[in-house]
């Protein structure tokens, strides 16, 4: 999740039943004995069972889809230092959206963070 999520950051998650979510949302869930945190792109339908697809805001490919039951929950907030990040904020929420119809590219995803961070009312104050 470079570079919304780095190395060091603590996530604060809530336990958010999957109808709720919305794309855009960024999702903590297991697969395996290990932890993702990826930006929610999609739910479907697939033998009465819900699927959501999700993908790193740096990587370059959609991860496969995962069962409803390997939701941890939401991310609600993330902290670095003494800085909240509030993935909720309008902001953040339309840079997710531009970022969950971006193909991918690192590149890409570091420039719009950087707009995000210009335009944040945190960094005039």
């Amino acid at each position: 999740m470079l570079p919304f999520v780095r190395a060091g950051d603590i996530l604060l998650v809530r336990r958010q039943n999957p109808l709720r979510l919305s794309r855009g949302d960024v999702l903590l869930y297991v697969r395996g004995e290990r932890l993702y945190a990826h930006r929610l792109l999609g739910k479907r339908w697939q033998d009465d069972q819900l699927l959501l697809e999700a993908k790193g805001d740096a990587l370059p490919e959609v991860d496969p889809p995962f069962a409803a039951q390997e939701l941890v929950g939401q991310v609600v907030a993330v902290w670095r230092g003494r800085r909240q990040i509030n993935p909720a904020s309008l902001l953040h929420r339309v840079v997710a959206r531009v970022l969950s119809c971006l193909p991918a590219g690192y590149l890409g995803v570091r420039l719009l963070m950087r707009l995000g961070r210009r335009l944040s009312p945190q960094r005039r104050a």
